[in-house]
This record gives C-alpha cells, structure tokens and sequence, in this order.
C-alpha cells in the first residue's frame, strides 16, 4: 500500500505554464488588443490578483482601462 505525502496543484503557470500562451491567445482574440497591450500591463494586474489584493472582476475592469479595450467580457472567466 502507499501513502501520498503529497498533492501538487499547478495554477497560475508555477511549475508548468504551456497554458499561458493558450489563455494570453484568447485574451487578445477576445479583447481585440496586441500582444504589446498584453504584456504591458497583464503581469502587473495579475501579481495584484494573485496576493488577494484585488479580485478577478476587479483584475478585468483594471486592464480594460489600462488596454483601452472597449469589448465586453465573455460571462466565462478568461482566465480558464
């Protein structure tokens, strides 16, 4: 018999990130704006997101502001 000691979660690209150029794909097609727009202000927000500082809905209403983007958000995060 074994015993798990262990369970690892990988969220957010720590230990794997092939998902990140999936999800920064949608994000552009779905927001319409470049990946210049992405990069400049994504990593930013999202280190805000992920300490708890500001939630998702708050993470989105930022970089729409930042982006300029003027597209309305899908119902699904785009995060998934």
């Amino acid at each position: 018999m074994m015993n798990i000691k262990a369970i690892i979660f990988d969220v957010g690209g720590v230990l794997h990130s092939s998902e990140i150029a999936h999800i920064y794909t949608d994000i552009k097609r779905t927001l319409k704006i470049s990946d210049q727009q992405v990069n400049q202000h994504y990593y930013k927000l999202v280190k805000l997101c992920v300490v708890g500082a500001i939630i998702e809905n708050e993470f989105w209403r930022r970089f729409l502001k930042k982006t300029g983007s003027m597209v309305a958000l899908p119902k699904e995060s785009l995060f998934k």
